[in-house]
C-alpha cells in the first residue's frame, strides 16, 4: 500500500451493518497521502479527499448477515506497468464486502475487460514496446472468457481483492 491507487466503497443510508434493508453503494476513488499502520494497511478514523473522477452507484442494496452484495457496477483504475500509465475500465462488475465485527471489512470487485481497450491501451500507451504489445496480442485470446452479444469471447474477467478500514471522505474546498 503506497496510496497511487486509492478505492472506496461509500455506503449511505447505513442503519445496521449486520442487516439493513437499504443502502447506496458507490464505489470512488480518493486521494491524499493515507496513513498506515504498523501491518502496511490503511489506519481506520483518518479522512482522505473523494477525487474528482468517474464514480459508480448502485441505489437500494441489502446488507445480510453483514454481507453486502452490489451490481452492476463499473470501476476505472489507473494502472501504471513499467512506462505506461493507462486506465482500465472494468465493466459489468460487482462488489462484494463482508464487515466483521471488529470494523474491518474484506470484499472483491470483478468486473470484465473488453479485448478492444487491451489492444488500444498497448497501442496507445507509448511506454509499451512494440514487440511487447505484439507478444500480447498474440496470446490475449486464451485469457478471453466472457462472450458479447455475437457469442464470441472478446471480454476477460477480471478480479480485485481487498481489505478495508472505516475512513471518512471530505470533498475538496471550493466545492
Amino acid at each position: 500500500v503506497e496510496g497511487r491507487v486509492l478505492l472506496a466503497v461509500e455506503i449511505t443510508g447505513v442503519n445496521s451493518l449486520l442487516n439493513d434493508d437499504c443502502v447506496d453503494v458507490t464505489f470512488l476513488q480518493a486521494k491524499g497521502e493515507p496513513l498506515l499502520g504498523t501491518d502496511g494497511g490503511l489506519l481506520a478514523g483518518q479522512t482522505l479527499l473523494k477525487a474528482d473522477l468517474p464514480q459508480s452507484t448502485v441505489e437500494g442494496v441489502a446488507i445480510v448477515d453483514g454481507q453486502l452484495d452490489a451490481r452492476p457496477m463499473d470501476l476505472d483504475v489507473p494502472v501504471s506497468l513499467l512506462d505506461a500509465n493507462f486506465e482500465l475500465n472494468m465493466r459489468d462488475g460487482g462488489l462484494q464486502l463482508r464487515f466483521d465485527e471488529d470494523g474491518v471489512a474484506a470484499g472483491f470487485f470483478t468486473g470484465s475487460i473488453h479485448r478492444e481497450e487491451i489492444t488500444e491501451i498497448l497501442n496507445s500507451s507509448g511506454g509499451v514496446d512494440s514487440d511487447v504489445a505484439d507478444l500480447v496480442n498474440s496470446i490475449l485470446g486464451l485469457g478471453l472468457d466472457i462472450e458479447d452479444e455475437t457469442g464470441q469471447c472478446a471480454k476477460m474477467s477480471a478480479g480485485l481483492e481487498f481489505n478495508a478500514a472505516e475512513i471518512y471522505l471530505a470533498e475538496e474546498a471550493g466545492e
